[in-house]
């Protein structure tokens, strides 16, 4: 936005809004408008010997390759494959294309992941040497939203760089990791409490939200590496303990409290809102965090919980609290 255009254009539309004020003013400084004139033309001229100035800099003015297209994966990615990012990169003027990289992370903070992207017919980018580069980032987990970017690097000396989007880190492209729901499952989720004011406490003696899970078989199910969350975009936003065990037709309870540090008792790392959301129970990381089972709820009343219905087992209501027994 730096150049001649861009910049006389916002300064005469300041100077549009505000020059009778600036004429009307009593304090302004000076009598005459010939100061004024003069320093609002000395700025446009400091803008444009400014540009003049940058785009002839040795630094800046070694070309960069062109990135004309970027595409992302072009079928559903799972956690079990990787997703495949082509981008089309040509020369610019005297600047050839010495490299060309794709930049990923599976989350909204932190360092990007890199690898290098080749036009050989190898990577999913078509025919060799036809200006389509590809690379494959890693594999994520179900639910995770996939940021990248792309870099192509010049064979001149200053290997001049462009980047797509243009404001890379900034922004970003992105793609989402399918979710998949399992078959069938020992577990589920059985009731929930959103807004627990008076009814249970937890091991510390707090009223906190709690999760109810239900084993449906008559043998004990470890739940070592599963998942609870409430996020689509982080399906392993909190994992059972090692050695958590639900018994044979049992019922074990997690306390929604951001507490995980809290001993006795299992308190996961999110709390459930009570105007309504979606809870996620996922398998381990080694089946893929499948989607065992999910409920979506809506606002909640205080003591009143959100559970399966004891006469039918696939239709939930609000219900009388029952934490580790059955539901009424």
């Amino acid at each position: 936005n730096f150049n001649p255009p861009a910049m006389t254009a916002l300064i005469n539309g300041y100077h549009a809004r505000s020059i009778a004020a600036v004429i009307a003013d009593p304090k302004k400084g000076y009598t005459g408008m010939a100061t004024y004139t003069n320093d609002l033309n000395s700025l446009k001229t400091f803008i444009t010997n400014r540009y003049k100035f940058l785009t002839n800099h040795a630094e800046l003015k070694p070309l960069q390759p062109n990135i004309t297209a970027v595409y992302g994966p072009t079928r559903a990615v799972y956690a079990t494959n990787t997703g495949w990012i082509t981008a089309a990169v040509s020369a610019n003027g005297d600047s050839g294309v010495g490299s060309v990289w794709l930049y990923h992370r599976g989350k909204g903070y932190g360092r990007f992941t890199w690898t290098q992207m080749f036009d050989d017919g190898a990577h999913e980018d078509g025919a060799a040497g036809d200006g389509l580069y590809g690379a494959a980032t890693t594999n994520y987990p179900a639910g995770t939203k996939v940021r990248y970017y792309i870099e192509a690097r010049g064979t001149n000396a200053a290997k001049a760089a462009r980047f797509a989007p243009a404001r890379a880190e900034e922004q970003t492209y992105h793609y989402h990791v399918a979710l998949t729901r399992a078959a069938s499952t020992p577990v589920v989720l059985n009731e929930l409490m959103a807004d627990n004011e008076t009814i249970v406490t937890d091991p510390q003696g707090e009223y906190e939200d709690w999760i109810e899970l239900r084993n449906l078989t008559d043998q004990p199910v470890d739940l070592t590496g599963w998942h609870l969350s409430d996020e689509p975009g982080n399906m392993r936003k909190w994992a059972f303990p090692a050695g958590t065990i639900i018994p044979a037709n049992g019922y074990l309870v997690v306390w929604a409290d951001e507490n995980t540090t809290a001993t006795p008792g299992l308190h996961a790392s999110f709390k459930l809102g009570k105007s309504g959301e979606t809870v996620f129970l996922t398998d381990t990381d080694a089946n893929i965090n499948q989607v065992l089972d999910s409920v979506t709820y809506g606002p909640q009343t205080a003591d009143v919980s959100y559970g399966r219905s004891a006469t039918d087992a696939d239709v939930w209501s609000a219900m009388t609290p029952t934490p580790n027994a059955a539901n009424r």
